[in-house]
């Protein structure tokens, strides 16, 4: 604006001598106009008009209509003490935006701004309340007027009128001033509010493009107005479509959650209450379902009723995901502790009343009968076995604690002897058990027990799920790179739906069929020894009632002249002594009678001390050692029977495998027989390191 003085006053119209005009009525004439003014001012504020603008139209509208010489508006600067000359009539050029004046007592501005009260003054040269500044002395200043325009936080600064001349300013010249200065604050607080709004609007925009959270901001009936990305992309939709389209959070809903969206969009709408949240499912673009924590927030309208909703949408799936798998875990455990209760006490209960019989009437058994109760005791205890074993062996390959051999074998072998596992059981359910070998070897690398672990657990399976005078098939073939076990059944097969998760653990594949449960196992470790020999192991089946297919795939390697005519797991010729080294009487008892069946005489020592003993004079041509003995650890009966018996096989019993001893040298033993031992682990190790 321009900083020119005022121009001089024009004829009297406040009715003294020559303006022909009554005094009174000049007066409500001159009070009039300033109302108008003041009315006109708080319409230019509402027009949002800028401060600047506001103050320049006040501080001359001032000069006009109080007939001042000197107006000003002074923006306060309490940082460094000084009122700034924002706006003003009448001052020299270039001032206007440069020129302070002292706060405080140094100006009547700064007593002003002190008090915070309006200050008259009709004398400025005789003032005795604040010292006049120099800027209004150098511009003549003589009497005045100032108020404070008041800020959004405190007084913003000060609005002044001042004369060249003595003029006495009336009580409603002083309320004209506070009036515009009250214009002036509404309009300094209205400004405010807009920046503070725009920068929340800035800053909400922010927050909205770049959450890490869906944002939704609907109508009160659901229907989207307006998402940010991070919603788009929840959903896999364009933001733009969704607003463009009007699609509603209903739309988006999966069918069986749109119930409850509704009645919480209900509970909002009713004003019941502020805020829901759920838990629920979009269907996206692309057929997916995604799990999503929706929490909405309505938002009045001027009269208090719900307008809109703001929706904050978390996605949730792999949350409900790592539930629901927890869930089905627990559900699965739950099943399998109940299932283990049964089949233990299954073969428990044969054993338990054949062996009653036979103490009650052994001296009355004929052969007959007698071979009828060991095999029954024999075939239940084997059953208890393989649940024990496959319970360790689960453990041992989930922990990484399971040891292989590595050797040279023919997969025939290994084949031939998984299906004499299983013969028995098939002869005595009618079954053709049909096996089909190729001519040549079929060579790979593995442990050959495992390998007979695998194959016999997919043949157990087959015969147990197919039923009387079914049909049971396994095939070996080689290529190259790769030999291949098939293992086929007429069985009652797979649904589609327990296909994919046959190989988990506790899955039983036909939950339904309660007459073969099983613990569910045996698959989980069929699928994890056979990876742990760089192998793979697949499923298939039509569906239940249409039979099923194992194919085990290994890499196939070329066998030495002594593998390949090596038959695994060959018997013994029964000679020499075996040292038992075994505290617990009945496991020395049993695996004594095992040995004797095998061919071999066999000493006992119940302590590391009694094998010490008799080491010396049996001279056995193996031992057996228990690592767990009452008076010191096996290891260590071990390592001094090794200066004994210098090159004799010795050989660990354990429940536990040798991962688990980690800090025991366990090269002192030449082989590791897991407890409890069967007849044909028993025979695999004494063919394996030569015990006779």
């Amino acid at each position: 604006m321009s900083a020119s003085e005022s121009s001089p006053p024009g004829p009297p119209t406040d009715g003294s001598p020559g303006s022909g005009e009554d005094p009174s009525t000049a007066e409500l004439r001159a009070r009039l106009r300033q109302q108008e003014a003041v009315a006109e001012l708080g319409e230019a504020g509402l027009r949002r008009a800028s401060l600047q603008a506001l103050f320049d139209r006040a501080t001359a509208m001032l000069g006009e209509l109080l007939e001042a010489d000197l107006t000003k508006v002074l923006e306060w600067h309490p940082e460094v003490g000084v009122l700034l000359l924002k706006s003003g009539n009448g001052w020299r050029e270039g001032l206007v935006g440069s020129a302070t004046e002292p706060d405080g007592y140094g100006s009547p501005g700064g007593y002003t701004m002190l008090t915070e009260r309006p200050v008259v003054v009709e004398d400025l040269a005789a003032e005795t309340r604040f010292t006049p500044s120099e800027l209004l002395r150098e511009h003549g200043a003589v009497s005045g007027m100032t108020v404070v325009i008041q800020g959004p936080e405190g007084p913003y600064g000060v609005l002044a009128a001042f004369t060249r001349h003595s003029h006495t300013f009336s009580r409603h010249d002083v309320h004209f001033l506070q009036a515009v200065a009250n214009v002036l604050a509404a309009s300094l607080q209205r400004a405010d509010t807009e920046e503070r709004l725009r920068q929340s609007e800035t800053g909400f925009r922010e927050t909205f493009s770049h959450a890490g959270v869906g944002i939704a901001i609907m109508d009160i009936d659901g229907r989207l107005l307006e998402v940010n990305p991070a919603f788009a992309g929840i959903v896999g939709y364009d933001a733009g479509g969704l607003v463009e389209q009007g699609v509603s959070v209903a739309d988006l809903t999966h069918p069986e959650d749109r119930e409850e969206t509704a009645a919480a969009l209900e509970k909002l709408r009713s004003g019941e209450v502020p805020a829901v949240t759920l838990e629920k499912r979009y269907r996206r673009e692309d057929g997916r379902t995604v799990w999503v924590q929706a929490t909405d927030t309505s938002v009045p309208d001027r009269e208090g009723r719900p307008k809109r909703v703001i929706g904050i949408i978390e996605d949730i799936t792999r949350r409900r995901e790592a539930q629901d798998a927890l869930a089905e875990a627990d559900r699965r455990r739950d099943v399998f502790l109940a299932t283990l209760g049964h089949e233990l006490r299954n073969p428990l209960t044969p054993i338990a009343t054949t062996a009653e019989y036979l103490e009650d009437n052994c001296e009355r058994v004929d052969p007959p009968r007698l071979r009828e109760a060991a095999a029954t005791i024999s075939r239940q205890s084997a059953h208890l076995a393989r649940i024990t074993e496959d319970l360790l062996d689960l453990n041992r390959v989930k922990t990484g604690r399971i040891s292989l051999r590595d050797e040279e074998l023919d997969l025939r072998q290994v084949a031939q002897q998984a299906v004499e596992s299983v013969a028995a059981e098939a002869e005595r359910k009618g079954q053709r058990l049909e096996v089909e070998l190729p001519d040549q070897p079929a060579g790979v690398r593995g442990d050959p027990v495992r390998l007979v672990q695998v194959l016999g657990n997919l043949l157990d399976n087959a015969v147990k799920y197919t039923p009387e005078e079914g049909t049971v098939r396994l095939n070996v073939s080689a290529r190259d790179d790769q030999a291949e076990v098939v293992v086929q059944d007429t069985g009652q097969g797979i649904a589609p739906e327990h296909l994919p998760h046959l190989f988990e653990i506790f899955e039983r594949g036909q939950p339904d069929q309660l007459a073969c449960q099983g613990l569910g196992l045996g698959l989980s470790l069929v699928r994890n020894l056979v990876e742990l020999h760089g192998g793979e192991v697949k499923a298939t089946s039509h569906g239940s009632g249409q039979g099923s297919e194992f194919r085990v795939r290994l890499p196939a390697v070329g066998l030495s002249e002594e593998a390949s005519g090596e038959e695994a797991g060959a018997s013994p010729e029964g000679s020499g002594v075996v040292l038992l080294v075994e505290d617990n009487p009945d496991v020395a008892s049993s695996l004594g009678f095992l040995l004797e069946v095998l061919g071999y005489e066999w000493r006992h020592a119940a302590t590391g001390e009694q094998a010490f003993e008799l080491a010396p004079s049996v001279r056995p041509a193996l031992a057996l050692i228990d690592i767990g003995l009452p008076d010191q650890s096996g290891f260590e009966v071990a390592r001094r029977l090794r200066e004994q018996l210098g090159a004799t096989p010795l050989v660990a019993l354990s429940g536990h495998p040798p991962s688990q001893f980690p800090d025991q040298p366990t090269d002192v033993f030449d082989d590791y027989l897991v407890k409890p031992p069967t007849a044909d682990s028993l025979r695999h190790i004494l063919a394996r390191i030569g015990g006779g």
